[in-house]
């Protein structure tokens, strides 16, 4: 009896914590977390959470070609990011989801892929008002989602 309550008590522990973050895709930004809404500037070592159209930086999507192999469709894009601050970018990290599906893991240039998340390779930055651009090939004919979490400036 006492096993099952606490293995009961354990599936409902999970299922809160899962619910809890399902859907949730906030950052962990200085000892705060911002919200779905939001990106993580860090400036100086100071974290602050500020919504989407308030973020000093943007994402423009060029759909460079499609084209159908084997039976499945392909599309190469390149992306530029654009730093509207007066100060230089050194990091920028943007969410994936299952739209972004490379079609191998060579096609992506210009940006680092750790999981579900893109940043800048360690010696690139983005100077106060200077863009720059990585590109990829994914599977399929849809843009896909990539949003903006967190940036670090100089």
């Amino acid at each position: 009896m006492k096993f099952a309550l606490v293995f009961v008590a354990t599936i409902l522990l999970t299922t809160a914590i899962v619910s809890a973050n399902n859907g949730n895709d906030g950052v962990q930004c200085g000892n705060q977390r911002c919200g779905n809404d939001q990106v993580c500037h860090i400036r100086n070592g100071d974290c602050n959470c500020v919504s989407d159209h308030q973020v000093e930086a943007s994402l423009r999507f060029n759909r460079i070609g499609s084209w159908t192999r084997d039976g499945r469709q392909y599309t190469q894009f390149d992306v530029t990011i654009t730093n509207h601050s007066n100060r230089n970018i050194r990091q920028i990290n943007i969410r994936t989801d299952e739209t972004f599906t490379l079609r191998s893991q060579n096609d992506l240039w210009n940006m680092v892929r750790q999981g579900d998340n893109l940043s800048l390779p360690s010696t690139q930055t983005i100077n106060s008002g200077a863009s720059y651009t990585f590109g990829f090939i994914i599977v399929g004919t849809q843009q896909p989602n990539l949003r903006i979490r967190s940036i670090v400036f100089n």
